[in-house]
């Protein structure tokens, strides 16, 4: 999940900002704007301790979110130059430094969802937005589990402790750039030893 992007494509390298992610809102209404503070906040929580954070911040912000009707989606995509990602319920672009440090990210969430299912897709995109982008065929209870036909489990899919674990991992011990036999070197390190706030 950290060496991949969303569609499966090795990248080979690990991806992650070095600098605190700032999302904000640039279209939304009242209650997008509430469950991004919400996902925000839970989000924060996973990450304290590790020298890592998110909040939310004005125009301008490192990561800019926009919550559209399904068919205003791709108005997104092109308003913001992501390069060729498919149009689902939701999706991220992120830019990155040549040394694989992320730079600026944008988020696209399908607005005429249920709200839970808002809910889960704009934290998963926000997750994602932070670095482990692939998604995973194994592990059920993660908020990136897709089966092997790229479909989702019933909504909402939760952040799970494993997800969690996951983000304090990359921000606890992974570097930009780092490959797949150091971030399994690290993996087998560090990982079991990793606890999770409540």
């Amino acid at each position: 999940m950290l060496l991949g992007d969303e569609l499966g494509i090795d990248v080979g390298s690990v991806e992650k900002w070095r600098e605190p992610v700032v999302f904000h809102v640039s279209v939304g209404d009242g209650k997008t704007k509430r469950m991004t503070r919400r996902a925000i906040a839970e989000i924060d929580a996973a990450l304290h301790g590790t020298g890592m954070g998110v909040g939310e911040g004005p125009s301008g912000s490192n990561v800019v979110i926009e919550f559209r009707p399904l068919r205003d989606l791709s108005k997104t995509k092109a308003l913001h130059g992501c390069p060729n990602v498919p149009t689902y319920d939701a999706f991220a672009c992120t830019w990155h430094e040549n040394d694989q440090t992320t730079r600026r990210g944008v988020i696209a969430v399908r607005s005429d969802m249920p709200d839970e299912e808002i809910y889960s897709a704009l934290v998963e995109e926000m997750v994602q937005t932070l670095g482990p982008r692939n998604d995973s065929t194994v592990f059920r209870d993660s908020l990136f589990y897709q089966d092997h036909l790229g479909f989702a489990p019933d909504w909402p899919k939760q952040f799970a402790t494993r997800d969690k674990k996951l983000l304090r991992f990359l921000y606890l011990h992974l570097e930009p750039g780092d490959d797949a036999a150091t971030v399994k070197a690290k993996f087998d390190r560090y990982w079991h030893d990793i606890t999770v706030p409540d």
